[in-house]
């Protein structure tokens, strides 16, 4: 018997406790301690959405009634750039960095600005729970419990 749903997620930038180094949360986060960041755009937004969040909205779409090929987009509507980021960490440490653009970081072929239109996930009662500042906290809380300790 087919499915009476195929569905397609697709997740705006995700991120939270655990994520890999390579992206730019972990990245920032990784270099925090040196006082000194090399990164590539600063001010490009992008739509963070918390792993948490996009479980969450998994759960909504396969507990709902929709059928047929179906297509969402999951992510919070609100997109923030990394000075985003960067300000947020300097606010929960109380520290201040150095920023340096890196130019071999820079990729000409992203766009300005990346924001998801939840506005289907919307109309099922879902709405992400986790705010970005609380995201960026947990996610440096659990890069603190876990980054190696020296000695």
């Amino acid at each position: 018997q087919y499915p009476k749903a195929i569905h397609i997620f697709r997740f705006f930038n995700l991120y939270g406790p655990g994520q890999p180094g390579s992206f730019v949360i972990p990245t920032i986060l990784n270099q925090w301690p040196t006082g000194c960041l090399r990164l590539g755009h600063l001010d490009r937004k992008r739509d963070y959405l918390s792993i948490e969040d996009a479980l969450s909205a998994v759960d909504v779409v396969l507990d709902s009634s929709w059928e047929g090929f179906q297509i969402w987009n999951v992510g919070t509507g609100v997109p923030h750039s990394v000075r985003d980021i960067i300000d947020q960490v300097s606010r929960i440490t109380g520290e201040t960095v150095t920023v340096t653009q890196d130019i071999a970081q820079l990729r000409a072929e992203e766009g300005r600005e990346e924001v998801a239109d939840i506005s289907k996930l919307a109309s099922q009662g879902w709405t992400p729970e986790v705010s970005f500042e609380q995201g960026i906290l947990q996610t440096y809380q659990h890069f603190l419990d876990n980054e190696p300790r020296n000695g």
